[in-house]
């Protein structure tokens, strides 16, 4: 699907540690280079008070998410390697059993630790339980049910629900990862767009997860034949077109990118922002 033309890409990069973000829907628009570290940060987001404010396991989701970005780090590297090597592109199977539960471990938790998922899971567990719950229980009842980083869950347990609802579908998926020499894949605030089949719930159709700028993981169902299954893949200007405009449309406010934005790949958003509407 092909949003725009090519786009000509700006010479304005961020530098190691900083990141550009593009608010959308922004009349006087800047963009910002920001340190990547206070990106998608929120005081406090994850801690669970008692009643006196005092913070119940304090730090404890953080540290638990800090190891995750460490594995994250070992993961991406692992792919780094083998990804921009010319002989990859001709393997039939390019991801390894551990790799594949890995990215879709970490898919299902960066979706459950989304600002914008507990909000609306904390209202909608408001709205359907049976008795009245303040806003504190229902924080703490959120983290500690939709975030299984709490302790050893068991697989049919109830801190599991939630997760397995999120992570079950994709693992019947084929899965290819993307590599874009160019370097120009865009994130956002919402860091995976999913697609569910038009007759099912319970099933997706595609899942984009940009990894990097310049890798981006692809999840389709096998009625999608845009991919074959685990393979890797060179992302040309049109992939990359619908690819960050998948992306773009999916975010809740903020584009991210490792450049200034051009005329053109604001087109591109805007463009994919009113598809959506």
């Amino acid at each position: 699907m092909r949003l725009i033309t090519p786009l000509h890409k700006s010479k304005v990069i961020a530098e190691k540690h900083t990141i550009f973000q593009y608010v959308i829907g922004d009349k006087e628009q800047r963009h910002i280079s920001d340190p990547i570290s206070s990106v998608c940060y929120k005081k406090n987001l994850y801690e669970t008070p008692n009643s006196e404010g005092e913070f119940i396991y304090p730090n404890w989701l953080e540290k638990v998410f800090g190891e995750l970005e460490i594995m994250f780090s070992k993961y991406r590297h692992k792919l780094e390697r083998k990804a921009f090597h010319e002989r990859n592109f001709k393997i039939l199977h390019f991801l390894d059993q551990d790799e594949r539960v890995f990215w879709i471990t970490y898919i299902g938790l960066q979706i459950l630790r989304l600002p914008h998922f507990l909000k609306e899971a904390q209202v909608e567990l408001q709205q359907i339980i049976d008795e009245p719950i303040s806003d504190l229980d229902a924080h703490n009842f959120v983290r500690r049910y939709c975030i299984p980083l709490f302790g050893e869950a068991k697989p049919d347990s109830d801190e599991l629900f939630v997760f397995k609802s999120i992570v079950e579908p994709m693992f019947d998926m084929n899965m290819a990862v993307g590599v874009d020499l160019e370097g120009w894949l865009i994130t956002s605030d919402k860091t995976v767009c999913i697609y569910k089949k038009d007759s099912s719930n319970d099933e997706y159709d595609e899942v984009i997860f940009p990894i990097t700028s310049r890798i981006c993981l692809v999840l389709h169902s096998n009625d999608n034949n845009e991919y074959r299954n685990n393979v890797l893949f060179r992302i040309d200007d049109d992939t990359r077109d619908y690819i960050n405009g998948n992306i773009a449309s999916a975010a809740f406010k903020t584009v991210y990118s490792n450049h200034y934005l051009t005329k053109n790949e604001r087109k591109l958003i805007k463009a994919a922002r009113e598809k959506c509407l």
